[in-house]
């Protein structure tokens, strides 16, 4: 059986991010047609943008953090809007703990996942306290 990595994608609004791990399965790939247990190890995970018009396809190790996520995602997006959630849509979840792995949080051995904009916060007056702007 022949291992072969997929081509760059076809679509424009679709993104191929090149990670550590991508590059190590390429060059393993590349190497050996051997079947290598860290290449069982690797999620793909499917981000589509905030306005749904770009989906990222980031390739990382069960074993890499969601803080390494937003790493590669802040720095191949055109846009650099830091302030957004990663989450999942069913069930709805929120990935917010920077350290947990990708194992950690079950998005593993794949996930579709979708970035969602921060509403701002604003200072309650009367409470004194920040509070998150409802709608």
């Amino acid at each position: 059986m022949k291992c072969t990595v997929p081509p760059k994608p076809a679509n424009e609004n679709t993104i191929l991010i090149e990670t550590p791990t991508l590059a190590k399965l390429r060059e393993r790939l590349a190497l050996s047609e051997e079947n290598d247990r860290t290449l069982r190890k690797v999620s793909t995970l499917r981000i589509k943008s905030e306005n749904g018009e770009k989906v990222y396809i980031v390739k990382m190790l069960f074993t890499e953090t969601v803080g390494a996520l937003r790493t590669y995602l802040n720095q191949n997006r055109a846009q650099q809007q830091v302030d957004y959630d990663i989450i999942s849509t069913f069930p709805q979840q929120v990935y917010s703990d920077q350290s947990k792995t990708l194992k950690e949080y079950g998005l593993v051995p794949n996930a579709t996942l979708i970035l969602r904009a921060r509403k701002p916060q604003l200072l309650d007056q009367e409470k004194g306290a920040l509070s998150l702007d409802e709608e």
